[in-house]
């Protein structure tokens, strides 16, 4: 039986030199899943790590969704509050009076009337349209293009209402 199984090895495996040799110039053959390379050209990586699928999770949120649209759109309300306000004189003449000029107190004043006023509608339309957003694809239990399209509409009709 014994010389049988060394009938069977083969001859590199035999020696106790020749095999720490080989296991020192190779390597490990045991291979851990967290190594497995996947190369790019294939795909994303399908395995992620726990911190990822937590940060995943917070991004894909409505909540989080909601306050980035809601800061975003205030942002960008209130830039465009200042570019138009640049544009919209406040004072009109009257006629039979004189006109009297601005002063810089007065035009920084309405300047920032303008920006809040841009910033709080924009961040509403954005608040409004992740909510619906959010409520379509929660419903639906899905996440495609025709969420962001029928939230679109949802938001421009309950805007339309309000007008």
């Amino acid at each position: 039986m014994d010389s049988s199984k060394k009938q069977a090895e083969p001859f590199f495996f035999a020696d106790t030199k020749l095999n720490n040799m080989a296991k020192h110039f190779i390597g490990n053959n045991c291979r851990y899943r967290e190594n497995i390379y996947i190369p790019q050209v294939i795909g994303h990586n399908p395995f992620k790590s726990n911190e990822e699928k937590m940060m995943e999770s917070i991004m894909e949120s409505c909540a989080f969704k909601t306050v980035i649209s809601t800061v975003g759109g205030f942002v960008l309300g209130g830039a465009l509050g200042l570019f138009s306000s640049s544009f919209a004189p406040v004072t009109v003449p009257i006629p039979g009076q004189d006109v009297k000029t601005q002063t810089a107190r007065e035009i920084l004043r309405e300047m920032r009337t303008s920006m809040l006023s841009y910033a709080k509608n924009f961040a509403a339309i954005g608040a409004m349209f992740t909510i619906v957003e959010c409520s379509i694809e929660t419903y639906r239990g899905k996440s495609d293009w025709k969420n962001t399209t029928y939230a679109g509409g949802i938001t421009g009709g309950l805007i339309g209402l309000r007008g």
